[in-house]
């Protein structure tokens, strides 16, 4: 009865969304912590020491060092956003949590995010050593969103700055390469919210998704190396 009851929810919500996403995100309060609708097909996410994304299940701090190679099975001649949160803590433990944006790419063809924009480099994002005095599991959210049409141009700026006032100030005193470089990338991430910039370009919800759990270790992570500028 529970399955009937499952397939008519995702139905409504998300126009067939796979059962395994849905449940898992909701399980985990990733619906409504970081996306109001569930994503229609699982986003396929393996990192290097082997381990992927089964929605929801727990790998070891160690991965996320680096990025994960990424892919899903979707329509070709489209373009489509990915971005990867850090959603923290579901919002039923602690009501301040907030999500912290990772990685960021756009205007990607079908899925080969290495031909795509990237709006914010990869940056790690840990779990914390405890929480109210508790070893908690912290969530890693992937999602990608279909694009109406490649997004150029201007466009591209509402992605940089969520400060809406000098973002127009900023499109009116300079053309567009000057502005990009004036903006820079996203330095907004934390609280960052994929459901509200995607939405500004009709991608409500995403096609695909999933999730991984990650629980803090004592153990040595060697820091990130600077960048040559």
């Amino acid at each position: 009865m529970w399955r009937v009851v499952i397939y008519f929810i995702c139905t409504a919500l998300g126009s067939y969304a796979n059962e395994e996403v849905f449940l898992s995100l909701l399980q985990h309060g990733i619906i409504p912590d970081v996306i109001p609708f569930p994503p229609i097909e699982p986003v396929l996410v393996r990192y290097a020491s082997g381990a992927e994304a089964k929605y929801g299940n727990v790998i070891d701090v160690e991965d996320l060092v680096k990025p994960p190679d990424v892919s899903w099975n979707l329509g070709s001649n489209n373009f489509y956003t990915f971005g990867l949160i850090d959603a923290g803590i579901t919002s039923r433990i602690d009501c301040h949590t907030t999500t912290f944006l990772q990685w960021l790419v756009i205007n990607i063809p079908e899925s080969d995010i290495a031909k795509g924009y990237t709006m914010a480099p990869f940056v790690r994002s840990l779990p914390k050593k405890k929480v109210f005095g508790q070893s908690v599991y912290y969530r890693y959210v992937y999602l990608v969103y279909q694009q109406m049409d490649k997004i150029e141009g201007y466009e591209i700026l509402k992605f940089k700055s969520d400060n809406r006032s000098y973002l127009q100030l900023v499109i009116t005193l300079f053309p567009l390469k000057t502005a990009i470089e004036i903006l820079g990338e996203i330095t907004n991430r934390t609280g960052f919210s994929m459901f509200d910039v995607c939405s500004e370009f009709l991608m409500d919800k995403p096609v695909a998704g999933n999730l991984v759990l990650v629980k803090y270790k004592d153990i040595y992570i060697p820091p990130e190396p600077l960048i040559d500028l």
